[in-house]
């Protein structure tokens, strides 16, 4: 009798089988270290243990630290995000249908250390240093990042990217329409050496927007959290924080943008998506080149340490500068100024009345659009 033989006899005996799962992702849930090493060369067993099923035949066994590459999360959580296989991705986009079919085949894996009862795919022929968790519908990318972050999932430079959202939340807790074929979703960044964090949206602007130019667009930022482009919002952030974990949300107009009649009002900004300027590019293929930009940026701006070389940055590429704009205070009467830089608060430095002042919570638009 094999010793693998052997091991099965031994954990069936013990009643480990049987657990609502595989057989195979049940035999590596409760896979003992010495056991594991007899299969592993001798790895010590840490971080998430992977088996990938073909006709419930382990055929590869992983010992991972940390996640990388490309995942699909098939599973459901309640009120956050509906189930979706792989096939039924395809049919929501024709986009996403070029996603899945470019990264050819598709694995289904259990992860059964941190979530054993989730159901999991993996882009088999993709190599890369962070972890790109695609799912379906669902309230919104940063409900369902949460939740994958109390799973254990998710570390710094991980994201999340779904295919379209019921519940789309901008700043203020104001809606983000997301019907499928645009970008959503949210991005686990490193708990920052900086002195404001109400920096963070604008830090986090700076990188997607030089990662914008590697590609060819004129990408700016509008305080304190949009992406324009040709003076009209194509995309925003939103920086969410919970016990040391800071999640950026980010949507990005790819091939569709909000009606006029869908905006909030008559000062909201106009909008535009990638498609009218000519850029061609599916959801997933544009997500993974802005996340790997941002990811070399923001070490690159972190490295400085000067807060003053990173507002430099930040208004290279700041939207209206030096222009004349209608600040719009919440609960206070509106009024003009002109725009002159960013704060190392991260506020909106301002002229108007005849002296400067720093502006931390206010909408702005320009005179002129």
């Amino acid at each position: 009798m094999s010793a693998f033989a052997r091991d099965q006899m031994q954990l069936q005996d013990s009643g480990a089988w049987g657990r609502g799962i595989s057989t195979a992702a049940c035999f590596l849930a409760v896979l003992s270290t010495p056991l594991l090493r007899r299969y592993c060369s001798g790895t010590e067993a840490k971080g998430h243990l992977v088996v990938v099923l073909l006709d419930c035949i382990p055929v590869e066994i992983e010992v991972l630290e940390r996640m990388k590459g490309i995942y699909i999360w098939s599973s459901a959580v309640p009120g956050t995000a509906q189930a979706t296989e792989p096939g039924e991705l395809k049919g929501m986009s024709p986009l996403w249908a070029s996603d899945l079919d470019s990264l050819e085949q598709w694995l289904e894996v259990y992860l059964t250390a941190a979530c054993p009862h989730d159901r999991w795919w993996r882009a088999g022929s993709v190599l890369a240093d962070t972890l790109i968790v695609v799912a379906g519908p669902c309230s919104s990318s940063l409900d369902l990042s949460w939740a994958l972050v109390r799973r254990g999932l998710l570390t710094e430079w991980d994201s999340l990217l779904v295919v379209s959202q019921w519940s789309g939340r901008g700043r203020q807790g104001r809606v983000w329409h997301s019907p499928a074929g645009n970008v959503y979703a949210a991005l686990r960044l490193p708990y920052p050496a900086l002195p404001c964090l109400d920096s963070l949206p604008l830090i986090t602007g700076c990188i997607l927007v030089e990662a914008f130019a590697e590609l060819g667009l004129e990408v700016k930022i509008k305080w304190p959290n949009d992406l324009m482009l040709n003076r009209k919002k194509v995309g925003g952030i939103l920086i969410e924080q919970q016990g040391g974990v800071i999640m950026a949300g980010v949507g990005i107009n790819l091939v569709s943008a909000p009606e006029t009649s869908m905006l909030r009002d008559e000062q909201a900004m106009p909008t535009c998506c990638l498609a009218e300027f000519g850029y061609q590019a599916t959801p997933l293929h544009l997500w993974r080149q802005l996340a790997d930009g941002a990811r070399i940026r923001y070490a690159e701006a972190m490295a400085c340490r000067a807060p003053s070389l990173l507002l430099s940055r930040v208004e290279k590429h700041l939207a209206f500068l030096n222009e004349e704009v209608i600040v719009d205070p919440p609960g206070e009467q509106s009024y003009r100024a002109t725009v002159l830089g960013v704060a190392a608060c991260g506020g909106l430095k301002v002229h108007a009345g005849g002296k400067d002042r720093v502006i931390r919570y206010a909408d702005m638009y320009p005179v002129a659009n």
